[in-house]
């Protein structure tokens, strides 16, 4: 108890510090006293309400993202990307906060599971540059089937479909880049709950010259090899790298 109110302190320090007084106390106390199953959230950070379950994972999403902002590593303020693409957009929390810091930026997010995509539509509703697509991203084009990693929607992991299975489209990077008539990609962000290992070790990973920026979560918690499998990929690829929170930040060169 003692350490869950310390948190939300902290959580309350940053979200000041962040969004101003009024605005981040605000964002705290709809946080911390709604009483629902579902947090509707109404802050001027945002051009319609977001929708937070309370029972996942979508909370502490939202502070990895607005509060403890592990997407702002040094220098993104002076980036202009026209093309975002979000793999593994979960609800659309780290699409929300690109279009935030680059509103005139071409946003794309893919998700596979239903929930997490209906989240996302709702989420996104008012944002005309966010385009989502509910999908897996893998080394292959085929069937994907989901499971679920601590009953939580944060650790969906994806395999190729058993016969019987509930499938959802499994699709490489540079398929995904066809779909959405991407001839370049200044910012891929990547959080597939253990996917890289295949798409780094098994994939075509030629697309790696039509990508400015890799923002990578490595999940060898669910998957031994991943962090592996992606920097034997870029090895020798990259001019700058940095560590922010979870997330690996990676420059290829040109």
């Amino acid at each position: 108890m003692v350490r869950k109110a310390g948190y939300r302190v902290i959580e309350l320090i940053l979200l000041i510090r962040n969004y101003g007084f009024i605005n981040g106390f605000s964002i705290w106390m709809q946080l911390v006293f709604s009483f629902k199953s579902v947090v509707t959230l109404k802050a001027k950070l945002f051009k319609n309400n977001v929708y937070l379950r309370k029972k996942d994972s979508d909370l502490s999403i939202f502070h990895q993202v607005f509060t403890e902002r592990q997407y702002r590593w040094p220098g993104v303020e002076t980036l202009n990307p026209k093309t975002i693409l979000d793999a593994g957009g979960n609800i659309g929390m780290a699409s929300l906060y690109f279009a935030g810091l680059f509103p005139e930026c071409k946003i794309f997010t893919v998700e596979p599971d239903s929930d997490n995509f209906q989240a996302i539509r709702k989420n996104t509703i008012n944002y005309p540059n966010i385009k989502s697509l509910q999908a897996g991203v893998w080394y292959t084009n085929e069937p994907l089937e989901i499971t679920r990693n601590e009953g939580l929607s944060a650790g969906l992991v994806l395999k190729t479909a058993e016969e019987t299975a509930e499938k959802v489209n499994g699709y490489t990077i540079d398929k995904l880049m066809e779909l959405f008539q991407i001839d370049y990609i200044d910012i891929l962000k990547i959080d597939v709950e253990g996917a890289e290992k295949e798409i780094f070790e098994k994939g075509d990973i030629n697309w790696l010259s039509k990508v400015g920026i890799i923002v990578i979560e490595l999940h060898d918690l669910y998957k031994e090899g991943t962090a592996n499998a992606f920097f034997n990929a870029i090895n020798n690829k990259f001019s700058k790298i940095y560590f922010q929170g979870e997330n690996v930040i990676c420059f290829l060169k040109k």
